[in-house]
């Protein structure tokens, strides 16, 4: 494009979330990837006690189309609705680099077609 990124780009929480993370330091990203691999390595400890853990994948029922507002700027409240209501267990998961996969589950008329997470142990 021979230019930089501009607000009109993308979503304004998009944009709001690239603004915040440009707050932190070189160091300060460093730290957090350490978090995270140690945060792995305790998670790959705790499996090898267990063949699999299954969990939810969501809190609450899946999102209807169009129910994420991405119009909000409001970075705090998005990853607090997204990590903490939404889908806490997924992001351990995610960023720990365990092995893991989604599976459909029916659980009744409340949650039709929810979605059970297995994670596994990363090797023997």
């Amino acid at each position: 494009m021979g230019r930089g990124p501009v607000p009109g780009d993308v979503e304004p929480l998009t944009w709001a979330w690239m603004q915040e993370g440009r707050r932190f330091t070189a160091a300060e990203y460093m730290e957090t990837i350490a978090t995270m691999h140690s945060l792995g390595r305790r998670m790959a400890a705790f499996l090898e006690n267990y063949d699999l853990l299954l969990t939810a994948t969501l809190a609450r029922p899946p999102l209807k189309l169009g129910e994420l507002d991405m119009t909000s700027d409001d970075v705090e409240r998005y990853v607090a609705f997204l990590f903490d209501e939404f889908a806490p267990l997924t992001p351990l998961f995610n960023q720990t680099g365990g092995a893991a996969m989604s599976v459909p589950l029916v659980l009744g008329a409340r949650w039709p077609s929810h979605r059970g997470a297995v994670w596994g142990r990363t090797r023997r």
